[in-house]
């Protein structure tokens, strides 16, 4: 049990070291976990799923340099509320969302190159 004589009385309420004194029936204490148990509230387990999904998407892997501005709590929050906490499928919306956003922005910038293209030709 890896408990000492002196935890054994204290526990059991006697001193002395003879058995004549000791009660009845002997308490042997347990050890108690050096590192207790901490419970995460509910709202502690969503700010680390928020988080992981900041890290993930904010880091040049997760990323992959779709768009320029990183991604701010709030729309992480709300990517993480949409898929209820799960950081795999808010990350793979994210992804999808940034992906569009960034063929969208091409497709603008290869259209105002073709207008301004159009103009230095009308203006030749």
């Amino acid at each position: 049990y890896h408990v000492t004589p002196t935890e054994i009385r204290q526990s059991n309420r006697f001193s002395g070291s003879s058995l004549a004194l000791a009660p009845d029936t002997l308490m042997i204490p347990l050890k108690r976990n050096p590192r207790p148990v901490v419970k995460q509230s509910a709202q502690d387990q969503k700010d680390q799923k928020v988080n992981t999904f900041l890290r993930i998407m904010n880091s040049k892997v997760g990323r992959a340099e779709m768009v320029k501005d990183k991604i701010g709590r709030k729309e992480a929050v709300a990517y993480l509320e949409i898929n209820d906490y799960n950081v795999e499928e808010s990350v793979a919306d994210a992804k999808d969302d940034l992906g569009w956003e960034a063929q969208d922005a091409r497709k603008k910038y290869c259209q105002n190159a073709t207008a301004e293209s159009s103009l230095l030709i009308e203006m030749t």
